[in-house]
């Protein structure tokens, strides 16, 4: 077993600087425009492959409301993982657009001009590159669990944050972020701002996922992952033991972005104490010993896992069906509670990916009898041709085509400010 231990982190002033507030969004202004993301491929000149063998030290070009880009800082963090963090704003656009293959946050370029966008390719390549200390459990079932959970943050807890950030304090949402892009400029261009932030948003409303019967849902998940997480931490540092997992990391950053937000943050409050020291701790996140093992694990997660098993898999599961059949719209019952929206591609792509991880372990009687438990195991079977392998390459556009899960919800949600 190797860790990290408290001051072994290597934590430079260059690193500590990284923790400072974060411009996130840069937006077009009346008079004085200033450079916006453009959409589309790379330029053929631009630089190698994402994920060609991405050597230290990296480049992360992140922002301060984008939890992706949160969970993706936290991470290298925690390996000691050589990097300068990069606010991506109207100052570095050019140098963003000569990498990025989509306007989304996190990008993380290695020294040999490697490239990858979202974060879980990104955390899994690093993991496979840096695997000490450890952020994956060595057991197959409850790797494939944490892989669940760290789905179920980025996917369905971002809503939650969507819908506070945007649906109670919109106007003070876009005034910071616009205040954030544009530094120090005249007042004028900050409101300019703002309200091209404000009207984008509530035009999007229904694409992001929130419409008026989905926010009910939301809300009532949101207030059950809280308690869950709250029994899971009772008693352990991390959700499945001594250290922190990919879930973890997924799990906090969207919590860490919702906390400040006056609603969301006094129902964080209103838990137990297991929870607001679990996030306190993955602030800095400290490796202080082993994984539990599978049953002493999912022990303390039946909970989470039942809110992921039953609520986001079968939300995800319709949604899929209603994108392949061509549907403007889908109904589900979740809870007692009708949910009426439009489909979104990029969560049928997030499904289609937690099926290739099922087919990889096919064989798991151990994970099939955990699905089973949880009533999941028909959703997350493999369809017919997926049988696992490596995983996933980090996600190539296509004309006309969006990103899967978190890189839409970036473009949706905030124009890739996360």
């Amino acid at each position: 077993m190797r860790c990290l231990q408290v001051g072994q982190a290597g934590i430079s002033k260059r690193e500590q600087a990284r923790q400072r507030p974060i411009v996130p969004l840069f937006c077009r202004m009346p008079a004085r425009p200033l450079p916006r993301i453009a959409r589309g491929r790379r330029a053929a000149s631009g630089p190698t492959a994402p994920g060609a063998r991405m050597t230290a030290p990296y480049r992360l070009y992140g922002g301060q409301f984008s939890p992706f880009s949160q969970k993706v800082a936290s991470f290298l963090r925690y390996k000691g993982i050589e990097h300068a963090w990069i606010e991506r704003t109207a100052s570095t656009a050019a140098e963003f657009n000569r990498y990025a293959k989509l306007p989304l946050l996190p990008l993380l370029v290695g020294a040999d001009e490697g490239v990858l966008q979202d974060s879980t390719p990104i955390l899994e390549m690093m993991e496979r590159r840096h695997p000490e200390p450890a952020t994956r459990p060595p057991e197959p079932a409850l790797n494939f669990v944490a892989a669940l959970l760290e789905d179920f943050a980025d996917e369905w807890l971002n809503k939650a944050l969507q819908h506070y950030r945007w649906s109670f304090a919109p106007e003070a949402a876009a005034k910071s972020i616009a205040e954030a892009a544009l530094g120090e400029a005249e007042s004028a261009y900050h409101q300019a701002g703002a309200a091209e932030i404000l009207s984008r948003m509530r035009a999007r409303r229904e694409i992001i996922g929130l419409s008026e019967s989905a926010i009910e849902v939301i809300e009532a998940s949101f207030v059950r992952t809280l308690r869950a997480l709250d029994q899971a931490l009772t008693g352990r540092l991390f959700l499945f033991g001594d250290r922190p997992s990919c879930a973890d990391f997924a799990l906090a950053a969207q919590l860490a972005q919702l906390l400040p937000i006056a609603q969301a943050g006094a129902l964080i409050r209103a838990q137990g104490p297991s929870l607001a020291a679990w996030l306190a701790r993955m602030d800095q996140p400290v490796c202080q010993g082993d994984f539990l093992p599978l049953d002493g694990a999912i022990a303390g997660l039946e909970a989470l896992l039942n809110e992921a098993c039953v609520v986001y898999l079968p939300w995800l599961s319709a949604n899929s069906r209603a994108h392949i059949a061509g549907q403007a719209s889908f109904e589900i019952t979740i809870r007692d509670q009708l949910l009426r929206q439009a489909p979104q591609r990029y969560s049928s792509k997030a499904l289609s990916e937690l099926r290739r991880k099922r087919g990889f372990l096919r064989q798991d009687t151990i994970l099939a009898e955990l699905l089973a438990r949880f009533g999941s195991e028909e959703i997350l079977a493999p369809l017919s041709g997926q049988s696992g392998g490596e995983p996933a390459a980090p996600y190539e556009e296509t004309p006309g085509e969006e990103a899967p899960g978190e890189a839409a919800q970036e473009l949706d949600a905030e124009e890739a400010a996360g």
